[in-house]
């Protein structure tokens, strides 16, 4: 089987995604393999936004001071390698194919059916394994309790925050889903947690496991330096067994992923574009858009901002919406076709005609908003789903720039 065999096996997968949650299934698929999954040192992240922040600020963290770490993330931007990384680096197609057909094999020796986070979770398992690494960060794909990445032993599980998300399969009100991702607090097993949560539910699952636990103060911060804060202390807790170079913490301070508020300025935008700025984030969830308008304010504090991007199907549409209507001058809708999405047409209409216009998914519609005139200076914000993010970036690409010439903030 190669790479392309096993893209097409998990698209199909994929495509029969249930919202049904169980740990069964993907436990007996772990067994059959040995449990790779237990072989290394394990960072579990948990939490609404920001964990594949913590995650890949502290892998980066733990690489600097010379450990060999892997780390799994969701989603990915541009290739699905992106989620199973070693040093960095992601594993190569040559591993992805041949550790995805040892697994697909014994899954269906022992008739295992699998979904598609369980299968990735599974191959980034035995890639860890395989590549002998001394630290895995793993990032929680929903919730935590019956998530696949539950059944790892950790050293250290952090939640980041929690907010309204997922409420169809994690619960109604912030408490239940709370309890959710308090789900992955083990036996014992030391806690860091940010203050942006329901802390008595963390510190009464933290109190029956007899897990210590720490909240870290990050209210009224920006969700990039709330991750880093996090990051950093993740790393004074490693530092008590294993040496951390101070080189390291300024790496968790500073690393960031792409499309987490991801700042395009200058040779990273096309030749003539009226926009000062393009920010690229995947907030797509209340708090997370209430953090992205928080920090544009905080660093374009004069400039007026335009909206561009589209929404999933599942999200409390109009509490977001209305969230987004009074801080900006325009609404570009990007009719992206995505099964995921809300049809553009239906956004629009949430909308005053005056104040928003339909774009297509199309390099010559986007460089159109990016020259219109009436952007002169402004910052054009690309938010809502992490699905058309890999697109933007794409289209960029192909006017000859490059988003790698992004501005760290």
């Amino acid at each position: 089987m190669n790479y392309q065999d096993s893209l097409k096996i998990l698209e199909k997968l994929q495509g029969e995604a249930s919202p049904f949650l169980s740990l069964e299934k993907v436990k007996k698929l772990l067994e059959a393999l040995g449990n790779p999954h237990k072989k290394f040192n394990v960072i579990h992240v948990a939490g609404t936004n920001g964990k594949g922040s913590v995650v890949s600020k502290t892998a980066r963290a733990l690489r600097v001071s010379g450990y060999k770490v892997g780390s799994f993330i969701s989603p990915h931007i541009e290739c699905i390698r992106e989620r199973v990384r070693v040093n960095d680096e992601y594993i190569s197609e040559e591993d992805f194919a041949r550790y995805f057909s040892f697994i697909h094999g014994r899954a269906l020796q022992g008739k295992v059916a699998v979904s598609f986070f369980e299968m990735l979770f599974t191959l980034a398992s035995v890639a860890f394994s395989d590549k002998q690494v001394k630290f895995a960060c793993v990032e929680v794909g929903l919730g935590g309790r019956l998530d696949a990445t539950n059944l790892v032993d950790p050293m250290l599980c952090i939640i980041t925050n929690v907010s309204l998300d997922h409420q169809r399969i994690l619960g109604n009100t912030v408490e239940e889903i709370a309890r959710e991702k308090a789900g992955i607090i083990k036996e014992k097993v030391p806690v860091i947690a940010g203050s942006n949560l329901p802390k008595s539910i963390i510190a009464q699952v933290a109190k029956e496991k007899k897990s210590p636990l720490k909240i870290i103060n990050v209210d009224n911060l920006e969700f990039t330096e709330a991750n880093s804060i996090l990051a950093i202390d993740a790393l004074d807790f490693i530092a008590k067994k294993h040496p951390i170079s101070a080189d390291s913490y300024l790496a968790a301070r500073t690393f960031s992923l792409p499309c987490r508020f991801e700042v395009l300025v200058g040779e990273s935008l096309p030749e003539g574009s009226k926009v000062k700025a393009l920010i690229l984030d995947g907030a797509h969830n209340y708090d997370g858009l209430a953090s992205l308008i928080f920090s544009a304010k905080k660093h374009f504090p004069e400039e007026k901002l335009y909206f561009l991007g589209n929404f999933s199907k599942l999200k409390e549409r109009p509490e977001m919406l209305d969230l987004l209507k009074p801080h900006f001058e325009h609404f570009f809708i990007l009719d992206y076709p995505h099964p995921r999405l809300m049809p553009a047409k239906e956004t629009l209409e949430y909308f005053p005609q005056n104040k928003s216009s339909l774009v297509s998914a199309s390099e010559e519609e986007l460089l159109k908003v990016l020259l219109t005139e009436d952007l002169e200076g402004g910052v054009l914000i690309s938010c809502g789903s992490f699905f058309f993010q890999s697109w933007i970036r794409n289209s960029l690409e192909k006017t000859g720039r490059s988003a790698n010439a992004s501005k760290a903030y």
